[in-house]
């Protein structure tokens, strides 16, 4: 029988998983005096490559192919090289979501009903609001130019459609005309006017410009007369009047400003080499326009008072892919903005909308602006980017959820979570009840929303860099990555995540230089997120550790990003343990089976069996029919309490919260609820975690009590988890080797645990009180404490804070004592401090700096007391981490 294999890992990747695997084996035996058996080969690879299937299945797998599983184990221990065996798609089951797949016309349906949704929120009032604004000040070019800049499904065409209700409104969409499935359609005989007019000159273009303006103020002044012929009382009336028409007649309506645009080239009132001069042309009919309307409305509004004309250019990328031939780096969008940007003092203003791969074409940085080369500084301003788009609005602001009304099973249902986030989500759902299986395929949908598979790749880019996106997009949703934003590889990257894979742009600053943006809590889409996570074979430390090497992530608080990951591995496992697939990551689990997929089988009945100070209930009894649910992680802001009524909000939600940076007592927190009753307050509690990427170890304490986690009239005893993940925990010899640019592979964290039951004190932290605390104290970051860490040296890598000196490529002696000598920073050496004769000042430590070196203290803190905490050490391994177990009452 041959068997079939299927593996998308690197060699070094492989390389890696090799090592580990000997490693393991050479822990279980004694390879000088003997060998274990293929069976057991196979079963220890087994379990490392595929920790979802049990000791029978392989087994049986075993015996159904031996024959041919022999002949690879053979040649794997011969050569030590187990890729062909790793390598069999037994041990690599997709983990692809299995959904029915809705047909393009059913899509496409879907797509047309969510638009006819009824409107909900205010975002059309907000955008008027700030139009009006900034209509009163619009003096200097460029001025009276809106670019709306978000991410895909947010409402942005919605949003203008519903403000045309309350303004004269000339909509328009650029979309490129072989873009067909998109909706609203394309304009398309702009699009190829505009296209025909990027053949020759740059004037050419500007006059082409010049002559559309003119044609479309003059074809809505007769479209204007011939089919609304009565006055009406008031602006909105006839706003709403004319969206009605255009409709009907949009496509006649475009029809006629085109061919009026030709006739305007083709007998020379718009000169093809124009200047400044014929844009007073279009600005005198647009003076024109302004007067007819304002003539039809019975209630007179003073002009620069409000808004006469509004002009919306959605999916404006079509503009911006339309290259002038005399000169590549300007496109027609360029120009279009050029002359609109002169259509000044008629009360006229400009949006301009799109969600595909050019918004920061749409929206450029003040210094690199086209035309700031020729329009004098003092009279260009360029309006900051409008984000201001609606979420969280599916029942227009009201709740979604009421306490002791749903259950865990019930807050998981597709059709509860796609009431969150967007519009995108809950409009497709609302406009699709009678469409073939578009509900079923609502997680595929938002799957390939945020993969990016749907969208047209920009020039130059590959499928694999929107592969690449992809996952970061998925990593990015679900753990919170913060990019850096003084690299510019970082912010076009991070553009790229708004533009092409649901990343929500929450600000533009209003020099343009970077985009403040992110994910925030979107259940639906973080259930997509779990399934693409889980679908690549690349470790996901891997994908942020060479993220963070190319300058992608913030350095900055990576212990709390790594601390993310590895609980989220760890509830993913846990799901995948617990239930057969199809998996459904949103389902929750319970705090057993997420404890026992977080922390290593060598230690985990000691900390499922470990019991609070002053008590004896096991955790494993406490925490018997306890449930978590998180499929992401949410920002917390600075005034936000933790406590049970939030921790009630993220399991509603699916998420757990990181607490802000600056908070002393918790990073993390995760829900739990104690039952499987309607959700409430009453039966919430919680994981509380610490998160110490320093590489010393400390006396660490959680107290739920200290922070008001449970209500101060709380009658019902509630126990609760604390975690002390102290994650930066390597020796010193680690930090010496790390000095050295060495490979990953070379690098370390510790490997060895010391567990110990925590011992009762009589102290005043130990006194019994209503709600028992079980604490777990890890140190270190390896496969040895985590369940889910497979390569603890990426971690180390990755958690390892490095300064100006260890991250210098050459590391010869002569040349580090160069660098020290040009004093980056202060130390107690040579270099630093041979201009003045004092001895303590030119101070080595072996030859190294005692910078961040940390003391070799590890062992077991007894929990107490932070003023009489004592330490345990253990004298046969002063360098091993630790899970410190033995819970107290605060």
């Amino acid at each position: 029988m041959s068997l079939e294999s299927h593996d998308s890992r690197t060699e070094a990747e492989h390389n890696d998983l090799d090592k580990a695997l000997m490693k393991k084996i050479g822990q279980r035996w004694d390879l000088a005096f003997e060998s274990p058996s293929l069976r057991e080969i196979w079963t220890t690879l087994a379990h490392a490559t595929c920790p979802t299937k049990s000791d029978d299945e392989y087994y049986d797998f075993f015996k159904d192919s031996r024959e041919e599983l022999t002949r690879l184990l053979n040649a794997a221990w011969k050569t030590k090289n187990f890729r062909a065996v790793r390598s069999l798609v037994y041990l690599n089951p997709s983990k692809k979501i299995l959904i029915h797949k809705a047909s393009p016309k059913d899509e496409m349906i879907a797509t047309k009903n969510a638009w006819d949704v009824e409107y909900v929120g205010d975002s059309h009032e907000v955008l008027l609001e700030t139009l009006r604004a900034m209509n009163k000040s619009a003096h200097a070019k460029y001025s009276n130019i809106l670019p709306i800049v978000q991410s895909s499904g947010m409402g942005k065409s919605r949003c203008v459609h519903e403000a045309a209700r309350f303004v004269f409104t000339l909509p328009l969409n650029t979309r490129p005309v072989e873009e067909s499935s998109g909706y609203p359609p394309s304009d398309s005989q702009v699009f190829t006017y505009f296209r025909d007019a990027t053949r020759g000159m740059i004037t050419e273009a500007r006059a082409a410009c010049c002559a559309f303006f003119k044609a479309l103020f003059s074809t809505s002044i007769k479209f204007l007369e011939s089919n609304l012929s009565t006055n009406f009382k008031t602006p909105q009336e006839l706003a709403l009047a004319w969206r009605g028409l255009l409709q009907d007649k949009r496509g006649e309506f475009y029809a006629d400003v085109c061919l009026e645009a030709k006739r305007l080239l083709a007998v020379g009132e718009i000169p093809q080499q124009s200047g400044e001069e014929v844009i007073t042309l279009a600005c005198d009919e647009g003076m024109r326009l302004r007067d007819v309307i304002r003539a039809r409305v019975l209630s007179k509004v003073p002009t620069g008072e409000d808004i006469a004309i509004m002009l919306y250019v959605d999916e404006a990328h079509g503009l911006t892919s339309l290259v002038i031939t005399e000169d590549p780096t300007r496109n027609m969008y360029t120009s279009f903005l050029s002359v609109a940007a002169r259509l000044l003092g008629f009360d006229f203003v400009a949006l301009t909308l799109s969600t595909n791969s050019s918004l920061s074409k749409l929206a450029p940085p003040m210094d690199v602006h086209h035309s700031a080369r020729v329009v004098p500084k003092n009279t260009l301003f360029l309006q900051p980017p409008f984000t201001e788009l609606g979420f969280d609005y599916y029942e227009g602001g009201r709740a979604l959820f009421h306490p002791n009304t749903m259950s865990l099973k019930d807050v998981a249902e597709e059709s509860f979570m796609i009431k969150f986030g967007r519009p995108l989500f809950w409009t497709r759902w609302e406009g699709s009840a009678n469409v073939n299986w578009v509900r079923k395929d609502m997680i595929n949908f938002a799957h390939t929303k945020l993969i990016g598979h749907g969208n047209i790749l920009p020039t130059g880019a590959s499928p694999e860099e929107r592969e690449r996106n992809g996952l970061l997009a998925a990593i990015g949703t679900r753990i919170l990555l913060e990019f850096d934003t003084s690299r510019e590889e970082s912010r076009k990257r991070e553009m790229q995540l708004v533009e092409g894979h649901m990343r929500i742009a929450y600000s533009v600053p209003i020099h343009r230089q970077y985009i403040r943006s992110g994910y925030p809590s979107e259940p639906i889409l973080a259930e997509a997120a779990a399934h693409e996570m889980n679908s690549e074979t690349q470790p996901i430390i891997n994908v942020l550790s060479n993220s963070i090497d190319n300058g992608l992530i913030d350095k900055g608080n990576r212990g709390e990003l790594v601390a993310r990951l590895i609980l989220t591995q760890a509830y993913d496992k846990a799901i995948q343990t617990s239930y057969p697939q199809p998996w459904k990551y949103s389902r929750g689990v319970t705090v057993a089976a997420f404890l026992t997929a977080l922390i290593s089988e060598k230690y985990i009945e000691d900390v499922l069996n470990c019991a609070p100070d002053g008590g004896r209930t096991p955790l494993k009894k406490a925490f018997k029919n306890a449930y978590i649910r998180f499929t992401h992680f949410a920002q917390n802001g600075k005034n936000n309490k933790v406590d049970t009524d939030a921790a009630l909000a993220g399991i509603v939600r699916g998420m757990a919260v990181q607490v802000e940076h600056n908070q002393r007592d918790i990073d993390i927190m995760i829900p739990i609820t104690l039952g499987e009753d309607k959700l409430r307050e009453e039966i919430m509690t919680g994981i509380l975690i610490q998160v110490k990427d320093k590489a010393t170890p400390a006396a660490l304490s959680i107290s739920a009590k200290k922070i008001n986690f449970f209500p101060a009239d709380c009658q019902v005893p509630r126990p609760y988890i604390t975690i002390i993940m102290q994650l930066g925990l390597q020796t010193a010899i680690d930090i010496r080797q790390y000095r050295l640019p060495l490979s990953a592979q070379e690098l370390s964290s510790p490997s060895r645990v010391m567990t110990k039951q925590g011992h009762q004190r009589t102290t005043r932290s130990t006194e019994n009180s209503l709600h028992p605390r079980y604490q777990i104290n890890i140190r270190g970051c390896s496969g040895t404490v985590y369940g889910v860490v497979d390569n603890k040296d990426v971690y180390a890598k990755v958690l390892a804070t490095r300064n100006v000196i260890q991250e210098h490529p050459r590391n010869a002696p002569r040349n580090l004592a160069a660098l020290r000598r040009l004093k980056p920073v202060w130390e107690r050496n040579k270099q630093c401090f041979e201009w003045i004769r004092v001895p303590a000042l030119q101070g080595e430590l072996d030859g190294w700096e005692d910078e961040d070196l940390p003391m070799e203290d590890e062992g077991i803190f007894v929990r107490g007391d932070p003023d009489t905490d004592a330490m345990l050490v253990d004298e046969s391994d002063a360098f091993g981490p630790v899970i410190n177990l033995g819970s107290m009452s605060h």
